[in-house]
């Protein structure tokens, strides 16, 4: 094989070998937009709760059915957040004890509000009321467990996309010297043999 195919072999290879960490790269990166996913979706899932305990104290409040309405677009929004946690390996087991949260608390401020709307404005106290509120704070409670559980695996794949991403790179900067310094040392002795001939 002549120097120059050598040549080209070798610079092919050192681009192959800059190519690898990139795709290391990529892929890390794609794992952490995932993650940062996820914890944006436990941020919805607080502040879908949070409207629907809003728009559940306007209810309760002011006996406007139209509270009624936005209350349960908020639980709507809720589980469709909570199914798109599922996917999640790390909180799938808590995910099942959030949805039944979650129901609970609209089964008792749906059976609160029909109470209400038929006449009975004394279900806005006692018993009931206090096992609603219950299960609101029960929903918070894992909501919180959930995002706590979210960060904790955020900031650890980021630490760990930042070490594979350096140790990556660095490799490939390694090898890439040492394919160089072999580029460099053909031509110089094909330069030098040429020279004597």
């Amino acid at each position: 094989m002549d120097l120059w195919r050598k040549i080209r072999y070798s610079i092919l290879l050192i681009v192959a070998i800059m190519f690898l960490p990139a795709l290391v790269t990529l892929w890390n990166q794609g794992t952490l937009h995932r993650e940062f996913a996820n914890l944006s979706t436990c941020w919805e899932l607080e502040e879908y709760l949070l409207e629907a305990r809003r728009h559940e104290k306007n209810y309760l409040l002011r006996f406007d059915t139209e509270y009624i309405d936005l209350q349960a677009g908020y639980h709507r929004r809720l589980m469709d957040a909570i199914e798109r946690l599922r996917e999640n390996r790390l909180i799938e087991d808590r995910i099942g004890a959030l949805v039944h949260a979650a129901d609970d608390y609209q089964r008792r401020f749906t059976d609160i509000a029909d109470r209400i709307r038929n006449g009975d404005r004394e279900a806005a106290e006692g018993f009931e009321m206090d096992e609603m509120i219950e299960s609101a704070r029960h929903c918070e409670s894992l909501i919180r467990v959930l995002r706590d559980l979210t960060i904790e695996r955020f900031e650890a794949i980021a630490t760990r996309t930042q070490f594979v991403n350096v140790f990556s790179l660095l490799a490939a900067l390694l090898v890439a010297v040492i394919v160089s310094g072999y580029i460099t040392d053909k031509i110089v002795a094909w330069t030098v043999a040429r020279e004597r001939h």
